[in-house]
């Protein structure tokens, strides 16, 4: 349905109003800024200048917007969009990549749960998305809305393909974190993200098998493999390098005790051709 101009004037003074809140300016200091940004881009419509102010004082919007009913985690599917609670259960580091274009863009991947069920999330970076990649933290209620299921493949070597359900949060989506009066009965979470100082091949296998991806280790063990080098061009015309081994605790052909290694990167991998 389309919304009337009163409805529209409604939502923009409502927009106006909570920009003034969360900023500290009153009410007038808003309307001034949409103002100057009108001049600079005539063809806006009023509440494209506003997003504009929105986005020139880093504040989204969306934070404004009514949160719709909420689905269970355990109800997420393949292609369908959904609105969930959780708690971040994991968070990893922010990456960037290049798209196809040759655009670059950020993303964040993590676990999320609501004490029943858990999710690996993908969060791309967006109008309505960036402040969850740049302010999430391990424990922090987070709302998707417009959220979808995805199924990602990982191919280990000499397996069958791994396939696992992923909620994706893109541009097209928005995040309220800490939102008030949500999430209170899931409960905190250990975080899982840690060192083990002293882990053995068997350790590494073991959290393998038991898809604790999010962790890091220490081990000291000998290359069973001769490395392979592999180098390739980016979108950008950066070169990538990787060495491929595997490591174990003997050279003994009967021991499977072992472990494919992969390492990425232009300075650590030239000391470990000249060990080798």
């Amino acid at each position: 349905m389309i919304k009337s101009e009163t409805q529209n004037q409604k939502v923009i003074q409502e927009k106006v109003l909570f920009l003034a809140q969360k900023t500290g300016k009153i009410e007038a200091e808003i309307r001034g800024l949409m103002e100057i940004e009108k001049t600079k881009r005539p063809l806006f419509s009023e509440y494209g200048t506003l997003l504009a102010v929105a986005k020139n004082l880093n504040i989204d919007l969306s934070e404004s917007d009514p949160i719709p009913e909420l689905d269970k985690i355990s109800n997420v599917t393949e292609k369908k969009s959904i609105n969930l609670v959780g708690r971040i259960k994991n968070i990893y580091p922010i990456k960037s990549g290049i798209g196809k274009k040759g655009n670059k863009w950020k993303f964040r991947a993590g676990v999320i749960s609501d004490g029943i069920t858990d999710i690996p999330i993908l969060v791309t970076d967006g109008p309505t998305t960036n402040a969850f990649i740049t302010n999430a933290k391990h424990n922090d209620i987070v709302i998707f809305i417009n959220a979808f299921g995805s199924i990602n493949e990982r191919q280990i070597e000499g397996q069958e393909p791994v396939k696992t359900l992923e909620l994706k949060v893109n541009r097209n989506s928005s995040v309220k974190i800490n939102p008030t009066g949500y999430g209170k009965n899931i409960p905190l979470f250990e975080e899982y993200h840690k060192v083990v100082p002293t882990a053995t091949i068997k350790d590494l296998n073991d959290i393998a098998e038991l898809e604790i991806i999010p962790m890091s280790v220490n081990i000291q063990s000998m290359i069973t493999k001769t490395p392979e080098r592999r180098e390739g061009i980016r979108p950008d015309n950066s070169v990538w390098v990787k060495l491929s081994f595997t490591i174990g605790e003997s050279c003994d052909a009967n021991d499977n005790t072992f472990i494919k290694v992969s390492v990425w990167g232009e300075k650590i991998i030239p000391d470990l051709e000249k060990e080798t």
